[in-house]
């Protein structure tokens, strides 16, 4: 069981690492071109059910 929320914790940081530097690049773009990108919604919600799991899991 520990192994799994290891792994789990793991995977989340990375999802969470990935979606941060994601966001910050279109963040940047966005002021250089005046386009509007944003990050495809599946890895929005996925990096943000990332992000609550890592709060979750230091808070317990």
């Amino acid at each position: 069981m520990t192994l799994l929320i290891n792994f789990l914790t793991a995977y989340c940081w990375t999802i969470a690492v990935y979606y941060l530097i994601l966001q910050t690049i279109v963040i940047f773009s966005h002021f250089n071109n005046r386009q509007r990108m944003e990050v495809k919604e599946p890895t929005a919600t996925i990096g943000l059910m990332a992000i609550c799991f890592l709060i979750a899991k230091y808070l317990m």
